[in-house]
Order: C-alpha cells, then structure tokens, then sequence
C-alpha cells in the first residue's frame, strides 16, 4: 500500500484502497461487470473480408450528456444529442458484387439517472437504420415511447448491448461502394409536471458500435465460471496485457492487467451489487487492476474521505488507516462480501517521498514491490 511518509499528525486523503479476491468469486460476482471497454477506432476501422471485400466503419461520435438546473428545467423541453456512425462495403475488383452482415450496438457507461416517478422512462435511445427505420427489439433492452420520444428506456443502464446483429449490407460497386449511415440519438424527457431533481447533475455515456462480429464481452463469457481462470483465457478480449518478460516494460511477474489511459474495467462488489445493465451503488464500484496467480485484485472507484494516519509513525500495521480498512470497513461488507476476500502479505515497506510518492509509477513499483522493496510485509485482506 502506497503511503507518503510526511509528519503524522496531518491528515492524509485516501482516495482508494485495494483488496484482492479469494478463488470463490464465481458466477454472482461474474455477472456484475458495469462496462468493459472496446478497442474501437475513435475515427474510421477498415477491415477485410473472407472474400476480398471490404468493410469500413467509421465510428461516429460518443454520446454524453449532463443534466443541470442550467439546461433542464420546466420550460426548457428534453435535452438531446445525436451522432451518425457509418459503415461502408466495397466490393473486391474480381466481382464488383459483395454481400456482409455486421453488428449495431452500445456500450453504456458512468450512468447516474435514476427514474424520478415510477419507471416511467427519462433517458431513451433512439437508434435508426440506414433507411431511417427506427429499431424497436434489442437484447436486455425495452422499447418504449414516452412524450413523444420512442426508443430504448436506459434510465438505469449500464453495460454491453448487441442491438442488431447480422445486419446486412450489399453493393455493386468496387471504387464508392455502399454506405449505411445510422443515427443514435440520446433524449432526456423533460416532464413538466414531474419533479425530476433526482437526476440534477447526472451523467451518461455511450459509445455506440459498429463492427463486424458480436461485441465480445468478458462478462458474459465468465457467467458462472472463476473470474481469475475466465480473465486469464480470455484477457484479449479486452484491453489487458499479459506481463511476461516479452512484453516490454512490464513487471514481468506473469499477471494479467488493465492498460490504456481510463479502461472501463469496472465491476460491481458488495451489499446491493447488482447485475450488469443495471445500475451499481456507487459504494460498490470497483476497477479491476488485474489478475495475480489465481486472484483478482480490485481498487475502489471512489474517495472514502480524509482518514488520519497515525499519530506517532508511519507505520501500517496497526495504524489507524490499517484499523479502520480491515476492522470497520470491512465489516461493513458483511461475511458474505468480506469472505470473498483473501488474506494476502502486502509489501509496505520501501516507500519515501522521493521513491514512492513524488516519482514515476516504475520507480514507485520498484521500491514497493520491485528490487528494492524492502521487506516490509503485512498480512491483511485490505
């Protein structure tokens, strides 16, 4: 566990801590993934054929959107945004005829509206085709029309979703080829005579897709299955590197970890965990970090707050950071939660200023855990 070594009497920010789970985590915890995230090309993604043809996609943009008392009130009508992904088929020169399918879907993610009156819908997605059809069946989604607006009722939902599959796509043509061009419109319904304050300063986003195959997920791969073995045989399905001595840079320890910037690698843990498309208790929101040997290890999404360290020494165990995670924390879970985690020893030794809290991640590592770890252990679940 990370520390700054400063004078204890300050109060230090703990802005996550990590726990690592026990080889029980099977199916329940399995299906609580919020949103894994997609390797898709911001822009345009080319991609050819079995039969020399090829398929272009261009993404389009991702949808966001904010509701504040500044553009959401009574008489202002709904808030919407809309983007147009593409997808273009030429045919190979040998024929100038091809046929393709592909697939139309979202993925929904940091979804914080809520329904502010029953399940009466507030926040739709409209997806048309290529001929301005609207789609009205898609998987774990439902179809609904509300002041007008028709489309999917997401007011809670967050997730993988596979809309249409197998959506086909002709041409005649090898130099311009055939264009489908689709429309994702996201709308907040504006209720005049509903109070809609519950979803003051609530935020969604979704990047919409479309590609050849079924959006792959990790999720629903690992239903019912330990989630350390299913990440493990299929971590590339999802930005995750796997760290031998071949992969350059890396901490050669044979783990599996999330890469990228802000991978969506987030699951949903602990009292009140729901299932994936629905929406998870920000309490319960964890990232997964990766896989060590046959455990899972997560961080917490958010800040617990300001927690005293200790008032005489630096030291974890037994500090009152130490008390607090493994004693009150902890029990907060409840046994069915806290035994899902493993007891493991923790390097917490190593660590200064100049090594740890003010120096690149590698150097960080290195002293923590790395060469010049310290041997400074603690045994604990947090």
């Amino acid at each position: 566990m990370l520390k700054k070594i400063k004078n204890s009497k300050l109060l230090l920010a703990l802005l996550f801590f990590i726990i690592i789970l026990a080889l029980i985590l099977v199916s329940k915890f399995a299906l609580a993934f919020l949103a894994p995230d997609l390797d898709v090309d911001s822009s345009t993604k080319g991609e050819v054929t079995a039969s020399g043809d090829t398929l272009i996609f261009s993404k389009g943009n991702d949808l966001t959107l904010n509701a504040t008392t500044d553009n959401f009130n009574a008489g202002s009508g709904n808030i919407t945004v809309t983007t147009n992904p593409s997808v273009k088929l030429i045919s190979s020169a040998k024929t100038n005829n091809a046929t393709a399918t592909y697939t139309v879907g979202c993925i929904i993610y940091n979804n914080s509206f809520r329904y502010s009156s029953g399940t009466n819908a507030e926040l739709i997605l409209t997806i048309k085709d290529e001929n301005n059809n609207i789609v009205t069946s898609g998987t774990n989604l439902t179809y609904v029309t509300a002041n007008g607006v028709s489309g999917f009722d997401i007011t809670n939902k967050n997730g993988i979703f596979n809309v249409v599959l197998n959506h086909q796509i002709n041409t005649n043509s090898s130099t311009t080829g055939t264009t489908h061009t689709w429309s994702y419109t996201l709308t907040f319904v504006n209720y005049t005579a509903t109070d809609q304050s519950i979803n003051e300063n609530a935020t969604i986003s979704i990047d919409v897709v479309l590609q050849k195959e079924q959006i792959p997920t990790i999720a629903s791969t690992c239903v019912g299955q330990n989630m350390a073995s299913c990440i493990k045989t299929n971590y590339n399905l999802e930005k995750l590197d796997n760290h031998t001595a071949a992969l350059p840079n890396s901490a050669q320890d044979n783990s599996i970890r999330y890469s990228g910037a802000n991978p969506n690698n987030y699951v949903c843990f602990g009292p009140g965990a729901t299932p994936a498309g629905q929406a998870c208790p920000e309490e319960n929101q964890y990232r997964i970090i990766g896989v060590f040997g046959d455990q899972v290890k997560l961080i917490k999404k958010t800040s617990l707050g300001d927690k005293a360290w200790n008032p005489n020494n630096n030291t974890w165990a037994g500090s009152l950071m130490d008390t607090y995670l493994n004693g009150e924390y902890l029990n907060s879970l409840t046994s069915t939660w806290s035994n899902k985690i493993a007891n493991n020893t923790w390097q917490v030794g190593g660590m200064t200023w100049a090594n740890g809290g003010n120096a690149v991640p590698a150097t960080a590592y290195n002293y923590e855990v790395g060469a010049n770890k310290a041997n400074v252990t603690f045994n604990g679940k947090i």
